[in-house]
Parts: structure tokens; C-alpha cells; sequence
């Protein structure tokens, strides 16, 4: 009796090996910025850093003072352990909508668990009418995960 006819007299099989690819969870999250103003006086940048070892897509959402959508940036890469400046009027501009101030989103996904800060530095040049000096604050997010997300949300903000 061969190895394999005798297993089956036993009423045992004899299994092939199983390689099992790992199961991607993908993560997001999202920041926000509860108030920011653009005028010639003063500007809001914004800085965003990946402090994750996966990298990240994100995109920025403005809203206007009333809560309503003004403009969504398409989808952005942000490479592990990464940070990026970007001015939040120029970004707006560039995106070809206007924008003077309200809130902003972040909202960022990943494929397995990363981790994005934001924080907001508020520049205020004194006008031209005033004796005065720059002023500057700055202020972190309030922060929104990481959490597991369903692969459609994914999709949609990664813009696959």
C-alpha cells in the first residue's frame, strides 16, 4: 500500500500547503481646522507630516463659514515619514475656486496603519495704515483617527 492510499484507508487526506497572502486593512482619518482665513493681512499654512511607516493619500476639503462644500483638492501622495507646507489660499487658487475662509478638512487613508499630524501656523503682516510687527501662531488639528475604514472609502479618497 502506497503513503497516500494508506492515509486514505485512515480516513486521512493529505493536505497541500497553503500560502495565505496577508489581508490589507486599510486606515484613514482626517484633521480639522476649525477656522482659517486668507486677506492680504493674514494667511493660514498648513503642515502636514506622515508619521506612519505606511505611505498616505490625502485630500483637503474647504468649507465656508456657513459648513458648505466649497472645494475638494484631487487625490495626494504623502510618502512615509514625510512633511509638506502648503499655503492654504494658494492651494485654493490653484484648484480654481475662491476661498476666503471658513474651515478645513484633511482627510487621509492609507493601506495598512499609518498616522498623519497636522498643524496650522496663522501669519498676520500688519497693515500698511499700522506701526506693528508679523505675528505668528501656530496650533495643532484636532486629529481624527487612525481607524480601520471599508475599502470604498478608501477609494474614494485615494481616487482609485
Amino acid at each position: 500500500m502506497t503513503f497516500p492510499s494508506a492515509l486514505l484507508a485512515l480516513g486521512l487526506t493529505a493536505a497541500a500547503p497553503v500560502f495565505a497572502r496577508p489581508v490589507l486593512q486599510p486606515f484613514g482619518g482626517g484633521s480639522t481646522l476649525a477656522r482659517a482665513v486668507t486677506s492680504c493681512h493674514e494667511r493660514t499654512l498648513l503642515a502636514l507630516r506622515n508619521a506612519g511607516d505606511a505611505d498616505i493619500r490625502y485630500r483637503l476639503v474647504w468649507l465656508d463659514i456657513d459648513g458648505s462644500t466649497v472645494g475638494r483638492s484631487d487625490p495626494r501622495y504623502l510618502k512615509k515619514r514625510a512633511t509638506i507646507e502648503l499655503d492654504l489660499a494658494r492651494e485654493a487658487h490653484s484648484m480654481r475656486f475662491f476661498w476666503s475662509g471658513g474651515a478645513v478638512y484633511v482627510e487621509w487613508v492609507s493601506e495598512t496603519f499609518s498616522r498623519m499630524t497636522a498643524t496650522a501656523t496663522v501669519v498676520r503682516h500688519p497693515s500698511h495704515m499700522y506701526k506693528g510687527v508679523e505675528t505668528v501662531d501656530s496650533l495643532t488639528l484636532e486629529d481624527e483617527g487612525p481607524r480601520p475604514i471599508r475599502w470604498a472609502e478608501f477609494q474614494d479618497i485615494a481616487g482609485r
